[in-house]
């Protein structure tokens, strides 16, 4: 009897940790995977996003912010985002014409620092928010909109994949 229950432990251990192992793989045949990316060949930073998505950069008088989003805007995909570099970002707050479901709060980290995530959930769509602080007039921002909590988690982890360069 002992040995039938150590054999059965052993084949579900090898069933598992044999699954386990090929969830961890790239899959090659698929177009879409992550890759690292600069945020503009002029920027510091990298971000790891989908090879499908676009990084476009705009500048204001004192202030940068890069758009991440599906380079086929055709496709639904789930969602887009950005970050904003500059002393001044919009403050967190849910879009004013939507009508607000619920708001909730998830800790992240930034660039090596712990933030906040504000989420907000209209329903049929979401958007999720943070602000670091990293001097007076040093803040980076990141925002993203998408139809479901996995595509805003999918969106928070690119977003916090930023980093800076070597």
């Amino acid at each position: 009897m002992r040995h039938h229950v150590l054999s059965s432990l052993f084949a579900l251990f090898l069933f598992f940790s044999c699954n386990s192992g090929t969830n961890n793989l790239i899959d090659t045949n698929s177009p879409r995977q992550k890759v690292t990316k600069k945020l503009s060949s002029n920027s510091d930073y990298n971000i790891s996003v989908w090879n499908d998505y676009t990084i476009e950069e705009k500048n204001g008088p004192d202030f940068t912010v890069y758009y991440l989003y599906p380079t086929d805007t055709t496709k639904k995909l789930f969602g887009n985002g950005g970050i904003y570099f500059g002393g001044n970002p919009q403050q967190i707050r849910p879009v004013g014409e939507k009508k607000l479901v619920k708001d909730s709060f998830l800790n992240g980290n930034l660039l090596g620092k712990p933030i906040t995530w504000t989420i907000f959930d209209y329903g049929n769509s979401l958007s999720a928010e943070t602000i670091l602080e990293l001097g007076d007039y040093e803040k980076v921002s990141a925002f993203a909109y998408g139809h479901s909590y996995s595509d805003i988690d999918s969106l928070i982890k690119t977003l916090e994949s930023l980093k800076l360069g070597k």
